[in-house]
């Protein structure tokens, strides 16, 4: 076989290399309850030439899946999502209510039916039950924990005045993090300022302790990890520098795990469900990237670099 024969086989083997390469990043629009749902079990919410909505993704972000089919209502324009534990339904917030659908997107049915708003819903550990934020009574807006099947609402009083972007339960279902609007005053300026902290309640007796007291920055969007010891969350707690943090569940322990890069804010981060790392949204408010990192704040990498949209809010399915 001549030099020259050989060199472009090789050729053509780089070519067909590179073709198989490129499928395994493309969006596809599949099921992933089947055979491959337990490759894709990242969930989050995108700008895409596929169109915008909800998608799929395998932890390395080389396979991703809309779940939106065509003539099929999904999910709108929201960030405002939770994925079941168990990785079969998803809630969402549509028209000021919380909607439930399987992850094939059918079997649609509505969890509220409030006179005011209600969204911003999170699962219980186990499915039973979920949380979500509602301000039907303008005086006690707040939390309300209601059965799966939308039975038995019932609001948290030592979480009113409670502005929820994303609750969050511990994993043995008895106390739920969440952020709370403050007006704090500021002896510097000799002014008031409004901020969020961290409150922790407690389901069965209603009571709320304090987990983080804010500055002019807010301390918003908590998960606590699997092992129920930890709770990261999105912030600035040591000053202007923005990124993710942990802290113990008691209060104590605070420490980074990311630092925003200039121009960008780390955003919605969720825990592995071994609690090893956590995936997250970074960046300006135009272009946002899916980035994980290790919990010890090693390894960060991009996982959907050259989306020249929106990815955001992931959400990590819990088993």
């Amino acid at each position: 076989m001549s030099a020259h024969i050989r060199v472009m086989r090789l050729a053509q083997r780089l070519v067909l290399l590179a073709v198989a390469a490129a499928s395994l990043v493309a969006t596809s629009c599949g099921d992933p309850t089947g055979s491959n749902g337990a490759d894709l079990p990242i969930l989050f919410w995108a700008q895409r030439p596929g169109g915008d909505g909800l998608y799929f993704m395998s932890t390395d972000g080389r396979r991703v899946v809309s779940l939106s089919k065509p003539g099929l209502d999904v999910v709108p324009y929201t960030q405002d999502f939770d994925w079941s534990p168990d990785g079969s339904r998803i809630a969402f917030s549509d028209n000021r209510q919380v909607i439930i659908i399987d992850v094939t997107g059918r079997h649609r049915r509505p969890l509220t039916s409030s006179s005011g708003d209600s969204r911003v819903a999170s699962w219980s550990p186990d499915g039973a039950r979920l949380v979500y934020w509602n301000n039907d009574d303008p005086t006690r807006w707040g939390l309300v924990v209601v059965n799966a099947d939308g039975s038995a609402p019932r609001r948290l009083a030592s979480t009113d005045r409670a502005l929820v972007e994303r609750a969050s339960w511990s994993p043995d279902g008895t106390r739920i993090v969440f952020g709370r609007l403050e007006f704090r005053f500021d002896p510097a300026k000799s002014e008031y300022f409004d901020t969020w902290s961290l409150f922790i309640a407690r389901v069965d007796t209603d009571v709320a302790v304090r987990l983080t007291t804010s500055g002019p920055c807010v301390d918003r969007e908590p998960a606590w990890a699997p092992d129920g010891d930890r709770i990261v969350f999105a912030g600035c707690p040591e000053g202007p520098a923005h990124g993710l943090f942990i802290i113990n569940a008691d209060g104590s322990g605070l420490r980074r795990v990311t630092t925003s890069p200039t121009g960008t804010i780390d955003r919605h981060p969720a825990w592995s469900p071994a609690g090893d790392r956590i995936v997250f949204e970074r960046g300006p408010l135009s272009n946002r990237d899916l980035f994980m990192v290790g919990a010890d704040g090693n390894g960060l990498i991009n996982l959907t670099e050259g989306n020249a949209g929106f990815d955001g809010a992931p959400r990590w399915r819990r088993r």
